[in-house]
């Protein structure tokens, strides 16, 4: 099924989900690195999380989820492990979508969180390149949402990756004809990715908006150094 992907759209301005497929497999080798570094990841998960980006979209192809859309990424987990995948590669896949909401629980592995932020990241990435971040009320693109997933499971999962080289490597990966300058979409990235931990530090996690203030201005890339820095500000006060 994986071939078939080059004759789904993902987006006009962006091409097919085997185009994803290739951008997300660049970000998730290099959120790897970073994660084996920290002692985050084992060595030999990343070949699990690669196997579950190769795999991950391929269940669009299947009258199953043509019918029922919702089920996505859960039917492309269950095929994956009656193939005969590695279990950690059927889970990945299963899980490819959380959190869906700043409520919803996140991947019930590494392996599978590293799937799911490669795709959110592309996503975001990829719609601000194209001129569709949202507007006030206005987010066709669920991007707000995807965002608040990112933060969530970098916080709740303790994932120490730093966004701004994840964005900047996202933007590079991008093969479109630019509408803006280029420096235009990564400053409106950051200041939407920074918006987002604010409101998860505020909303969720009820810090004082001083505190966060605080915090983020010292510094706020990496948003799991910037809760632990929030927390212990907030512990001191």
């Amino acid at each position: 099924r994986r071939p078939r992907l080059a004759n789904v759209t993902y987006q006009a301005e962006l091409g097919s989900y085997a185009e994803k497929v290739r951008r997300m497999h660049v970000l998730a080798a290099e959120l790897c690195m970073t994660l084996e570094t920290a002692g985050k990841l084992a060595p030999e998960a990343k070949a699990w999380v690669l196997d579950a980006i190769e795999l991950c979209k391929c269940d669009l192809t299947t009258q199953m989820v043509q019918e029922f859309p919702e089920l996505q990424g859960v039917v492309g987990g269950l095929y994956a492990r009656a193939q005969g995948e590695a279990g950690e590669v059927a889970d990945a896949i299963y899980d490819q979508y959380l959190p869906v909401g700043i409520d919803d629980r996140c991947p019930g592995s590494v392996v599978g969180a590293v799937v799911s932020l490669a795709d959110k990241l592309d996503s975001i990435v990829a719609g601000f390149a194209v001129g569709h971040g949202p507007t006030g009320s206005s987010d066709p693109f669920a991007l707000r949402r995807q965002g608040n997933g990112i933060i969530k499971a970098l916080v709740e999962l303790s994932l120490p990756i730093t966004l701004k080289p994840a964005i900047e490597l996202g933007l590079n990966s991008l093969n479109i004809e630019w509408r803006k300058p280029r420096l235009e979409a990564f400053v409106a990235l950051l200041e939407f990715l920074g918006e987002r931990l604010r409101y998860y530090l505020e909303t969720v996690r009820k810090l004082r908006y001083d505190t966060v203030r605080a915090v983020m201005a010292a510094g706020w890339y990496n948003p799991l150094d910037a809760w632990r820095r929030a927390e212990a500000l907030e512990s001191l006060r």
